[in-house]
């Protein structure tokens, strides 16, 4: 299963395994949890070309904290968590093919 997959169009996302993947690995952020299962609108791509999605406006960008969590092939898979725990971005760790 490809889970970079945008369904629909290319502005939907399906959540449902990272969503699993973070009851697995912060079960404790109850809160950044709740926010993944609400990131199904895409608003923007990451600009670098990697089609890592954004699901906050540029214009209410309020970054925090980064969580990370580990898939099971072993790549990273990091959230940008912005102050009010809503989730801003999705990025899939694969840094050495990203520009």
């Amino acid at each position: 299963m490809n889970q970079r997959k945008i369904q629909h169009d290319k502005t939907s996302y399906n959540p449902e395994w990272i969503v699993e993947l973070a009851k697995k690995q912060i079960p404790n952020q109850k809160k950044v949890i709740e926010s993944l299962k609400r990131c199904t609108k895409i608003v923007k791509f990451c600009n670098c070309g990697c089609g890592d999605p954004y699901f906050v406006k540029p214009d209410e960008w309020d970054f925090d904290h980064n969580e990370v969590l580990v898939r099971d092939d072993g790549v990273e898979v990091i959230l940008d968590i912005m102050k009010d725990n809503k989730v801003g971005a999705i990025e899939i760790g694969e840094w050495h093919k990203k520009k």
